[in-house]
């Protein structure tokens, strides 16, 4: 079946990928002005993904995008939370506001990219760092706040959560700091990896809304590496590094070359 070239770009979007893997992370915050906050940004997110792939004014240099729609929706329900005392869900919604809106900026993927810019700048301003801390906060809500901490083993999807978030920030800093992580779709695909892991957690334990609130997540960062792979190859790095942490990182790249390849290549 073919898919209209404007509806799969439009479904397709990072910005709406993420907004709607709020509505299903928000529907289980029992607030009911989080979830209205979450639907509104979806909305939003939705129209200005189908203009800019009508070719519509949002696609000539415009500030609004979809990331930064989603950015601004994630950032609302981060203020509401803090004014309503629930910081953990306010520190990762402050994550996710971080993550989006570096998304959106072309200067910071192509610093990215940029041989001359240090490892400590390229981790400080790389989305997926933001991205891991907002689901180590996630976790944590998940197992009861920091009483997680107590007690690990008594809620285990929320464990593998927090590690995950905390283990993603962790090697993906170390990687770009040591230039191991050349390629900044790696950090992405960690953070897609573990989403993943996250997704089999939710079934494990009937969580059903976080299992597609993380499956939708997950393609929403597959989708942004896949576009981190394409500016990546555009430039000429000039070096290629070595040693287990840059193995990783192909290892980590692996099935987005995998899926690029049978996406693009074409049919007989």
């Amino acid at each position: 079946m073919n898919i209209p070239t404007n509806l799969r770009k439009t479904v397709l979007d990072p910005g709406v990928l993420f907004s709607l893997a709020n509505i299903f992370a928000f529907r289980q915050s029992h607030s009911v002005t989080v979830l209205f906050i979450a639907l509104v940004t979806f909305a939003a997110a939705v129209r200005f993904a189908w203009l800019a792939a009508c070719g519509g004014k949002i696609s000539q240099n415009t500030w609004f995008t979809p990331m930064r729609a989603n950015g601004c929706g994630v950032l609302a329900a981060s203020v509401f939370s803090f004014t309503a005392g629930a910081v953990l869900p306010g520190i990762a919604g402050l994550g996710f506001t971080v993550f989006s809106f570096l998304v959106a900026s072309k200067r910071m993927n192509h610093l990215q990219n940029d041989p001359k810019a240090s490892g400590w700048l390229k981790a400080a301003l790389h989305p997926a760092i933001y991205c891991g801390i907002g689901y180590a906060m996630i976790g944590l809500m998940a197992g009861g706040g920091f009483r997680l901490l107590d007690d690990p083993l008594a809620n285990v999807p929320a464990l593998v959560m927090t590690c995950l978030g905390v283990g993603v920030t962790i090697l993906s800093t170390i990687g770009l700091v040591s230039g191991s992580f050349q390629n900044p779709a790696a950090p992405f695909m960690a953070v897609a990896l573990g989403t993943f892991i996250n997704a089999l957690a939710g079934i494990a334990s009937g969580n059903i809304l976080g299992t597609i609130n993380n499956l939708l997540a997950m393609a929403g960062e597959i989708r942004v590496a896949w576009d981190a792979q394409d500016l990546f190859e555009a430039h000429d790095h000039g070096y290629v590094p070595v040693g287990w942490l840059a193995a990783l990182s192909e290892l980590l790249l692996w099935p987005l070359y995998i899926l690029q390849d049978a996406l693009t290549k074409p049919r007989l």
